[in-house]
């Protein structure tokens, strides 16, 4: 606006200078492509995945719930929905990576996204080892 108004105005692609972000921002354009690139690593070096796992957040689970104050409900507390969401990934990331509940995992990729209503979202491919992998036996 200062070259715009100045009597000698200068070439506009003379002002400023161009600064590109590190992949090291969290969900600039360097980022996001680092990300979808070692996704697409894992399955050039494991395959297809096994499974795809899907978690979705429900306002009405009970540990919301028992933390609202008498008359709240839960689009009051999206930190109290978060947090509660966040504890119940960790538990079934722990149930599914260490106790093995669905086999033996050797790769993932998980994402967690917000939909339009504004609850978080979580998604996991996993790759399974090739002694837990589920066949197919059509005889």
């Amino acid at each position: 606006m200062d070259n715009m108004s100045s009597d000698d105005p200068q070439d506009p692609s003379s002002i400023g200078h161009r600064f590109i972000l590190p992949s090291s921002f969290v969900g600039g354009n360097r980022s996001m492509v680092q990300l979808y690139q070692d996704a697409m690593a894992l399955c050039w070096g494991h395959g297809k995945p096994d499974l795809f796992v899907t978690i979705t957040c429900n306002p009405n689970w009970p540990d919301i719930g028992r933390n609202l104050l008498p008359g709240k409900n839960p689009t009051n507390r999206p930190d109290l929905i978060t947090r509660v969401f966040n504890l119940r990934v960790q538990e079934i990331l722990r149930d599914i990576l260490k106790v093995s509940v669905l086999g033996s995992v050797v790769a993932y990729v998980r994402v967690t996204e917000f939909q339009k209503r504004g609850l978080p979202h979580f998604q996991l491919l996993l790759f399974l080892d090739l002694a837990s992998k589920l066949h197919n036996l059509i005889e």
